[in-house]
C-alpha cells in the first residue's frame, strides 16, 4: 500500500518549518495518521489515511497543477527563506 499523508506532527516537520506547527487543521498527530492509514491496510492501493487529508487532497486533485505547482514553489521559497533565516539568528 502507497500511503501519502499530508502534514503530520512530527520533530522532522518542526526541524524543517520556520515555526512549530501545531496539530489542528490539516497537521494531525502521529497516533491519528497511524491508526487512520491501518483502518486501510488490505482495502485500498493508495491512501492518504486521514479524512482530512483525503478531502485536501481531492479538492487539489480538481485545481489543475498548472495554478498548484507554481504556489507549492513559492510557498517552498518562503518557507526555507524563513528557516534559513530562523538558523542564521540560532547561531
Amino acid at each position: 500500500m502507497a500511503w501519502q499523508p499530508a502534514e503530520i506532527k512530527t520533530k522532522l516537520l518542526d526541524m524543517n518549518t520556520p515555526e512549530d506547527m501545531p496539530v489542528g487543521g490539516n497537521c494531525i498527530s502521529v497516533d491519528t495518521a497511524v491508526k487512520d492509514m491501518f483502518k486501510q491496510l488490505g482495502k485500498e492501493d493508495c491512501t492518504h489515511g486521514n479524512i482530512r487529508h483525503g478531502t485536501t487532497m481531492s479538492i487539489m486533485s480538481c485545481v489543475p497543477s498548472s495554478l498548484v505547482l507554481p504556489f507549492i514553489y513559492t510557498e517552498c521559497l518562503k518557507g526555507a527563506e524563513a528557516l534559513e533565516a530562523k538558523n542564521k539568528k540560532a547561531n
